[in-house]
């Protein structure tokens, strides 16, 4: 579980590596070259700079090297092969996984949508990512054996595929009764906006954050419990008081409600194909590396610079003597040693 939430995390480095690519792809011209289209224009009254298309894409190079092509070129193999046999990724199955990560992540107390931004990484750089892994999930794991382990997953408690009751809430603080009321009667009639009412809290930043409280998790509290019973979503509750002040006043808007939820393992296959992958990574390893095999094998690669073709090969001969290396992920332990990345002033 621990190597699965820390997988994904590693991944974003691709990710952005592939964002860069689509850059990249987008302002070079059919010609091959880039123009010097200006982007933008400084000056200091005695001196000017301008910086054009062709000074980012210089700078991407410099940046990512190498790395960048090989990490294009592997999931371009991948890509291309799987098309070849006949193996496609539906959004229902990109739904799928993301949906099933979503899922660990909350059972964790955790956010996946927020984890990514902090990461910066959007949601649908992340979609990407899953369509590769998902690729890699199909063209690996024989049916048989993933219907043997959506069996096994039935019978255990491996996975906590049942989501509690839960609730999305704000927590509100109001220094003197008055305030409190007059921001409950304000939004649940609807006369007030939230934006209206936080400037009557006593922390506005901290007001306009939602948490997720789940009671059933261990994590009851008796004030948020009275306070939130027979709200519907968008209601506040009734100001109570805070222990330790005479004044300040306490109010829960419920935000949403979550009723249990258990998923349907017939329904999260692919999700708990590309799950055995990033769990037991040592046992496929094998697999994904003579699945790469048969795509360079099967897929017609044609090199137009010779420096990426030798940096290319030289990672090959470097995973024959290390197999349980992963694919041409850039950053791989020993990697560097191969296909150094480019050294320069940041």
């Amino acid at each position: 579980m621990k190597k699965f939430f820390a997988d994904w995390r590693n991944s974003a480095l691709v990710v952005a590596l592939a964002a860069i690519a689509i850059l990249l792809a987008q302002i070079i011209t059919s010609a091959g070259t880039v123009p010097a289209t200006r982007i933008v224009r400084l000056s200091n009254g005695a001196t000017v700079r301008e910086i054009t298309q062709k000074d980012v894409v210089e700078e991407l190079k410099r940046r990512a090297g190498d790395q960048l092509v090989l990490s294009m070129v592997s999931q371009s193999l991948i890509e291309l092969y799987a098309a070849k046999k006949g193996v496609s990724v539906s959004e229902r199955d990109v739904d799928q996984v993301l949906n099933f990560r979503k899922t660990l992540f909350e059972m964790q107390g955790q956010d996946l949508e927020k984890s990514l931004q902090e990461q910066s990484v959007s949601l649908d750089e992340y979609r990407d990512n899953i369509r590769t892994e998902v690729r890699k999930a199909k063209l690996v794991i024989p049916q048989e054996e993933l219907q043997t382990e959506v069996a096994r997953l039935q019978k255990s408690k491996e996975l906590p595929f049942t989501l509690p009751k839960r609730f999305r809430v704000r927590l509100m603080m109001f220094l003197t009764p008055e305030s409190a009321e007059q921001a409950v009667a304000g939004l649940n009639s609807g006369k007030s906006t939230l934006e209206e009412v936080l400037l009557l809290t006593a922390n506005a930043e901290a007001a306009q954050k939602t948490v997720m409280y789940a009671p059933d998790m261990g994590k009851s509290d008796p004030l948020i419990d009275k306070a939130i019973k027979g709200l519907k979503p968008g209601q506040c509750s009734k100001p109570f008081a805070i222990p330790g002040s005479e004044q300040a006043r306490g109010v829960v808007q419920l935000v949403n409600a979550y009723p249990v939820q258990t998923p349907s393992m017939e329904s999260m296959g692919i999700a708990i194909a590309t799950y055995m992958l990033e769990s037991n990574y040592e046992k496929y390893a094998p697999k994904l590396r003579e699945l790469e095999e048969a795509a360079v094998t099967a897929i017609d690669v044609q090199f137009f610079s010779q420096e990426y073709k030798t940096a290319f090969e030289r990672f090959q001969k470097f995973r024959e003597q290390n197999p349980k290396i992963e694919g041409f992920t850039p950053g791989t332990k020993g990697a560097e040693e191969i296909i150094p990345m480019p050294q320069g002033k940041e």
